[in-house]
């Protein structure tokens, strides 16, 4: 990064008190930037053994970037598979009971330490390195799709068909709210309140709900599509309605409501938001094209940008022969994506990237020297500018004009490979 301060005026009777307190507020900004700042990369996470076809996708990442999961066919058919960058891709065991048929994982803690998912004979369940696969406790047949970062929630779906009512597991014991889910539609949970967000139909609508021990349901405007909530609790992300058969991808807040989160490729075509990191500030998912379906990231400060150009943009060569179809997922600050694709074999394959993003903490510590400056009383000083390299830092940071939607799931919802995947 090139950090560059810049004199703009003179004036003999400077404070040099003050133009030290800001240019060391720049320093850090540098400093602060160029540490936070990922490494950008992009890797294939393989396909297991035997597989026929050969096939995979990632559908998680775990809070800290470094634990994916997802499913690959294999000699054992469709099964889940546990992918770190030091173990690259593994078979999760299947449950007991289960009939090794096949079985996925569709949830990870924020550390990695606890997958959830369901079996073939459909039988939900939970794996740590230190239990393995254990079956969890409950009706059966049932599916366990989310778990919260913590650890302490888990959420799913028991039934069959079309016929799928929500349940949760918690310190042990199972409960059902008594809310039926629209099949083949994902589902996040919170750690803060513990919040789940799915979907449902009500007369005949797709609608997104939110649910909690505490605040029992609540219902979102719609027709709608939740697919996952930050860990804060505050953000639900998925796809709302704009037009009949259009649905964009979008985010949903107590104090906005449903925000359409872009519009790559005009009215006619959309997508949805599937993933979102910790805090909000961060979306990924899907975006309709003349082309097929196409990953996107979303920051408030960027607005939406298809990923394999976003990577591109960082350096990353080894992406340009892959189609990036599917964000599925990103860590807890942002910046560690998961998805599916083509590979250049011509294979439905997972990935995982690593993007660089504007770090808002330098920029705060550059406002607060302006603040201190402009808080005391008027004197003669040097004024100095601070400026950081194009596209690492300010261009980023940037609003782009027109951020405001982008879903073409048709009236009934096109699954994302998280949904196709799913056991």
């Amino acid at each position: 990064m090139q950090l560059q301060i810049s004199q703009i005026r003179k004036n003999p009777a400077t404070n040099h008190g003050w133009a030290r307190l800001l240019g060391f507020a720049c320093a850090i900004t540098f400093l602060v930037s160029h540490a936070a700042a990922q490494t950008p990369s992009f890797t294939g996470v393989g396909h297991l053994p035997g597989g026929n076809p050969v096939s995979s996708g990632a559908t998680r990442v775990s809070g800290d970037g470094t634990t994916v999961i997802g499913t690959s066919f294999s000699n054992k058919g469709q099964v889940g598979f546990v992918w770190t960058s030091a173990n690259r891709i593994q078979f999760v065991p299947f449950p007991p009971g289960s009939g090794n048929s096949a079985q996925g994982v569709n949830g990870v803690t924020s550390d990695g330490s606890m997958l959830v998912g369901g079996a073939w004979g459909y039988e939900s369940f939970y794996w740590t390195a230190g239990s393995g696969s254990v079956g969890l406790p409950g009706p059966q047949p049932a599916t366990a799709d989310a778990v919260s970062p913590d650890g302490l929630l888990i959420a799913g779906y028991t039934g069959s068909g079309d016929n799928l009512q929500l349940i949760v597991w918690n310190g042990g014991s199972n409960s059902e709210p008594g809310i039926s889910l629209l099949p083949n539609m994902s589902m996040g949970v919170s750690t803060s309140g513990h919040v789940v967000a799915s979907t449902t139909q009500v007369n005949n609508n797709d609608i997104a709900f939110t649910w909690s021990a505490a605040a029992g349901v609540s219902y979102l405007p719609g027709p709608s599509v939740a697919r996952d909530i930050s860990a804060n609790g505050d953000v639900v992300v998925g796809s709302v309605q704009t037009a009949p058969g259009i649905f964009e991808a979008a985010k949903w807040t107590s104090s906005t409501g449903w925000t359409p989160l872009g519009d790559l490729f005009g009215p006619t075509y959309g997508g949805r938001a599937d993933g979102v990191s910790a805090d909000g500030s961060v979306i990924v998912g899907e975006e309709d094209s003349p082309t097929g379906q196409q990953a996107f990231i979303w920051t408030q400060a960027t607005g939406m940008e298809l990923l394999d150009n976003v990577l591109l943009a960082d350096g990353i060569t080894n992406v340009v022969n892959w189609t990036l179809t599917d964000a599925n997922d990103v860590s807890a600050d942002g910046s560690t994506i998961v998805g599916a694709g083509v590979d250049p074999a011509g294979d439905p394959e997972g990935w995982v990237a690593t993007v660089s993003l504007p770090e808002p903490s330098s920029i705060a510590l550059v406002a607060f020297g302006v603040v201190l400056l402009s808080g005391r009383r008027r004197r003669p000083v040097r004024l100095f500018k601070c400026s950081v390299a194009p596209g690492l830092l300010l261009t980023r940071l940037s609003p782009t004009a027109g951020n405001s939607g982008d879903d073409l799931l048709h009236a009934r919802h096109v699954r994302s490979s998280r949904d196709r995947m799913k056991m």
